[in-house]
């Protein structure tokens, strides 16, 4: 993982407690929850949790506002290498969004919510108004 270029920092913000919406993936369980998933996922790939790019309550509440049309989640590519190897990661924070199976979009570095929205937007329910 030495080529992984870190894009922001949140250094002295507390580690993240993640909501109940919020997926913690793995490469054992990537395949099942994230690629064979009947619903489109969005995976944050990043160092760990703690320094997450798009930590906190952006992509919490997220998760909270998409559940069931959605699955939110985060993958650490320290402690999982090989998912990120897969997909060409290179630079996290990293958000990916996946549909059945494929990558649909990508969104490199540091992003507001309105703009991980619209990224979103095109692959949730037209009732989506976050």
């Amino acid at each position: 993982m030495a080529s992984l270029v870190r894009v922001g920092t949140l250094l002295g913000r507390q580690p993240n407690v993640p909501s109940a919406c919020l997926f913690t993936f793995t490469d054992r369980t990537f395949a099942v929850e994230v690629l064979e998933a009947p619903i489109p996922v969005l995976v944050e790939f990043c160092w760990w949790f703690g320094t997450s790019g798009h930590s906190g309550a952006v992509l919490d509440r997220l998760a909270t506002e998409v559940a069931g049309r959605m699955r939110i989640g985060r993958l650490d590519v320290c402690e999982h290498g090989r998912i990120p190897s897969a997909f060409g990661v290179l630079v996290v924070p990293m958000l990916v969004l996946f549909h059945r199976g494929r990558v649909v979009e990508q969104l490199t570095g540091l992003a507001s919510k309105p703009r991980i929205v619209a990224l979103l937007r095109p692959h949730l329910p037209s009732q989506f108004v976050a």
